[in-house]
């Protein structure tokens, strides 16, 4: 049990550095001794910084999936109700793990093309394949109208990472600071938003 629980710990204190200090900036010294374990625990259980680095993605992502397909597999609701909940699970998840937040969009929106950012898109591609059956039967059940369905999807993720991360852009044109309005509200406005765009 020790062993699951040191490999856990790692990977969380290592998020947390990686999304405050950089790929670059974090060194593995600093991410044992908050972790509070020996020097060599890295190479022990991830064999590198690299490696950690990689499995933190593995990780959340897999984490991500998981929760939600659970979440839609046996929900029997309609079209829109199930879109709602996909978006409500979608940023709960990404507020609960906020450093990750962090860690994903600086990856996503870099220009490198490594083999991580492949291995991301890929396990991410899930998600998007989730959400674009959705929006596909409400447009087949007539709830929905016919849109563009990449783009319905990749609006929808756009603005779930915008929103929930409370970028700068996002807080500034949406005045979500100068009225106090908090994330929750913000994913009913989005909620909102997408339903507008895609109601019949």
């Amino acid at each position: 049990m020790e062993k699951i629980n040191t490999r856990q710990l790692l990977l969380e204190v290592s998020e947390r550095v990686f999304a405050e200090s950089g790929f670059e900036g974090a060194s593995t010294r600093r991410i044992t001794v908050e972790a509070g374990v020996n020097i060599a625990t890295i190479k022990y259980y991830y064999g590198s910084k690299e490696l950690l680095y990689a499995a933190i993605f593995n990780y959340r992502i897999a984490e991500l999936n998981t929760a939600l397909a659970s979440r839609l597999k046996n929900n029997t609701a309609g079209t829109v109700k199930k879109l709602n909940t996909f978006i409500d699970e979608y940023a709960k998840l990404l507020k609960v793990n906020i450093y990750f937040l962090r860690l994903l969009h600086r990856e996503l929106c870099s220009f490198n093309k490594s083999s991580l950012k492949t291995s991301i898109i890929t396990d991410l591609t899930k998600n998007s394949k989730m959400l674009y059956k959705l929006i596909e039967q409400g447009i087949a059940g007539k709830v929905f109208r016919k849109v563009n369905l990449p783009m319905a999807v990749l609006t929808v993720f756009s603005l779930l990472f915008q929103i929930v991360a409370g970028t700068p852009i996002a807080e500034s044109m949406l005045q979500y600071e100068k009225f106090d309005i908090d994330w929750q509200e913000r994913v009913e406005d989005l909620k909102g938003f997408i339903l507008s765009i895609l109601k019949v």
